[in-house]
């Protein structure tokens, strides 16, 4: 028998003993709660060998496992770059509004938010060494790197996965801005950033909303369906689904939506929603498209 089936009848009988204590009424509760305790870490420790999951915490008797000093190591060093990580979206954002003329971000402010990055960096170089590419970079894009000039709609859909924004049940992540040097002048950085804005500066938000010209630009994306590709659409359209059902959206995320929509216009707040509104027709009709290339393929 290997250790996987070993731990695996473990396991097997485990839970065979909870429903035998639980029937019988006269066991104290504190029986069940320690078998229970040790079923959690029978399990936890089978995902952590054959499943990939995390080291167990605890040892047979609930005592607390100790950690090596290589593990206490690697465990600080995620925590310091899950830091810097955070601070560095939280100052992005602040330049974002800043540019867009929002009172609360002063060059102040904006210095008070670098000063904890600049500090978090300094510790992660003393203690690990060298940064990351992904701890370096500032999560934004420079449009003078790209061929931005043909048109919003050649870029490849890799940048434009990357600048995704907030939405409903949706974190913030990818980059913060699009931004151009001050000297980049053959960038038109004021017309792109003016072109994206309505989309909260997310590129595949833009290009979805505008078919009429990713189809002449990138045929490919409206060709060659597979299932991830269906999958994919009926996600998306899921998702936006749920941001006209106000019933199934949680309270916490309409209290933020709530909050965030005070900080926009009502040109800004009709902008975003007839671009829902297109972008939900289109995947709509993206989705029968591929289904139906499909089912020609199929034939």
């Amino acid at each position: 028998m290997t250790e996987q089936e070993k731990l695996q009848e473990e396991i097997i009988n485990k839970r065979k003993e909870i429903n035998r204590l639980r029937k019988d009424p006269s066991n104290p509760p504190g029986w069940i709660t320690q078998a229970e305790k040790e079923l959690e870490r029978l399990e936890n420790e089978y995902r952590y060998h054959f499943e990939g999951g995390d080291k167990p915490t605890v040892d047979h008797l609930g005592r607390p496992i100790k950690q090596s000093k290589e593990e206490n190591k690697e465990q600080e060093k995620q925590a310091l770059e899950e830091k810097i990580k955070r601070l560095q979206q939280q100052l992005n954002m602040a330049k974002r509004l800043r540019k867009e003329g929002h009172p609360t971000y002063t060059d102040y402010e904006i210095q008070k938010l670098e000063e904890p990055l600049a500090k978090a960096k300094e510790e992660y170089k003393s203690k690990f060494g060298e940064l990351p590419s992904s701890l370096r970079d500032n999560n934004e894009i420079c449009v003078e790197a790209t061929d931005v000039n043909e048109g919003l709609e050649y870029l490849p859909m890799s940048l434009a996965e990357s600048t995704k924004r907030a939405r409903f049940g949706f974190n913030r992540i990818g980059y913060s801005d699009i931004e151009c040097s001050s000297h980049g002048t053959d960038a038109k950085c004021k017309a792109i950033q003016d072109e994206l804005r309505p989309y909260d500066y997310d590129l595949e938000a833009w290009q979805l909303a505008h078919p009429e010209r990713m189809i002449i630009a990138r045929p490919e994306y409206f060709t060659n369906a597979d299932n991830k590709k269906i999958d994919r659409l009926e996600q998306k359209q899921e998702n936006l689904t749920e941001v006209f059902t106000p019933s199934v959206v949680p309270a916490t995320e309409i209290g933020r939506e709530t909050k965030r929509n005070k900080e926009l216009t009502r040109e800004q707040k009709l902008s975003r929603i007839n671009y829902l509104e297109k972008e939900l027709k289109e995947i709509s009709k993206q989705r029968k498209d591929l289904e139906r290339n499909q089912s020609r393929s199929e034939t």
